[in-house]
């Protein structure tokens, strides 16, 4: 559990494509999609999560 942000839908647009940018890491669409992009905790444990992946990958 996290503290929901409660902010506009297009300013959530504006940090994941923020997030990929600066991070280089991909978020996929569908944990959006399912809601998981609603908190400070589950957008960090998302992108350390997908970090993982694509280092273990060798993006």
């Amino acid at each position: 559990m996290g503290i929901e942000l409660g902010i506009a839908p297009r300013t959530l647009v504006y940090i994941y494509c923020k997030i990929e940018e600066e991070l280089g890491v991909s978020i996929p669409v569908k944990e959006v999609v399912d809601g998981k992009f609603d908190t400070f905790s589950n957008i960090c444990n998302m992108v350390v999560k997908n970090q993982n992946n694509e280092n273990f990958n060798g993006a």
